[in-house]
């Protein structure tokens, strides 16, 4: 923790290395400790950009956790770090695979249902995740360790949206979008970056699908968002949000001119 705390990334890997030399095989992966340890190597490993090894480690507490028939809720925040880390290596494929296998283990972890009951499409996995967050909103007494923050599946989701961007996936786009925002709204934490950010992707999917009024609604309200925040560090979302909306007036009056 030391060494952590203080950047000093190869003495961690060395220790956890000389762990795993020592432990016996056989008695290390019956440990409830071995699934962590490689949680934590792999934190390590995505802080140094070392992406190979960080996902190796992420594969092994997969399939010890897998094989422990632990908590869907750990799996799935396993199978989202492996998502981002494939995601920031330019591999969407694999990080769509992995996001979309994660939400199936999130909806598992807040419905207590079984694999066969979770739908196969990005909408269908979208109601389900939702319809599980109010359920446990209104039966958790307490935050145990099954618990699943619904800002949590809020940012996953938006994250999701941002792949379904990048396959050109619109319209699934879009649904993520506005279940991260609803998510949001209806935890009382809407966030006017946050939220300007989703809206500013979401008015990017809709212009993609030729919907210029409702990107119009999107670059608006970014703008609404933005333009109060008193720092000034979002100045260039603001200027490219304003040039957008330009182009995209420019292009209806031009199509009421042909017509």
């Amino acid at each position: 923790d030391v060494h952590m705390k203080e950047n000093h990334f190869d003495k961690v890997i060395e220790c956890y290395e000389e762990v795993l030399s020592i432990a016996k095989p056989e008695v290390f992966e019956s440990s409830n400790e071995s699934a962590a340890l490689f949680s934590k190597l792999g934190k390590v490993y995505a802080k140094m950009d070392r992406n190979d090894e960080a996902l190796k480690c992420l594969r092994k507490e997969e399939k010890l956790r897998e094989k422990k028939c632990d908590n869907p809720k750990k799996i799935a925040k396993v199978l989202i770090r492996k998502g981002t880390i494939q995601r920031d290596s330019g591999n969407f494929s694999d990080a769509f695979k992995a996001y979309e296998e994660g939400l199936a283990n999130l909806i598992l972890s807040l419905t207590k249902g079984s694999k066969e009951d979770i739908k196969h499409d990005i909408v269908g996995k979208l109601e389900q995740l939702e319809e599980g967050i109010w359920c446990q909103e209104k039966m958790t007494k307490s935050i145990g360790d099954d618990y699943v923050s619904p800002l949590y599946i809020a940012d996953t989701v938006h994250d999701m949206g941002n792949l379904c961007l990048c396959k050109r996936s619109f319209i699934e786009a879009i649904c993520c979008y506005e279940t991260s925002l609803k998510v949001k709204a209806k935890m009382g934490c809407e966030v006017n970056v946050t939220v300007a950010l989703t809206k500013y992707n979401m008015g990017l999917a809709y212009l993609q699908i030729m919907s210029n009024i409702e990107a119009i609604e999107c670059f608006e309200e970014v703008l609404l968002r933005l333009q109060n925040e008193a720092n000034g560090k979002h100045n260039k979302i603001v200027s490219r949000t304003k040039r957008i909306i330009k182009q995209i007036k420019r292009r209806i009056r031009k199509k009421r001119t042909i017509s």
